[in-house]
């Protein structure tokens, strides 16, 4: 999670990776009202980056999800280049479903 320095008074935009079926998927989550906002933008950006993204349900949440090679290279390319944050920024890190850090 994380506050955009071009929008600073708007919601934090959520970006998360998960697995689904076993692949991993950058998932754009359609609850935060920055996240709905910015949902044909965030799309379309993708797209030209050669990652489309289709839209999901689960759990009645819709959000975008792209999987394949390069998808951690959008999610970079998404905070970095359409938010504007600096490469070397911190971000909220929410863990779901597994310990970080891991354990030893």
């Amino acid at each position: 999670m994380f506050r955009s320095p071009l929008s600073p008074e708007a919601d934090p935009i959520n970006l998360q990776y998960s697995v689904e079926h076993g692949t991993v998927g950058l998932d754009w989550v359609l609850l935060s009202p920055s996240n709905i906002a910015d949902r044909e933008k965030v799309s379309a950006f993708a797209a030209e980056l050669g990652q489309p993204m289709s839209e999901h349900v689960m759990n009645n949440v819709h959000y975008l999800r792209a999987e394949g090679a390069g998808i951690e290279q959008l999610g970079t390319s998404i905070i970095v280049e359409l938010y504007g944050l600096p490469r070397n920024a911190s971000l909220e890190f929410i863990p779901d479903g597994f310990e970080w850090p891991p354990k030893t």
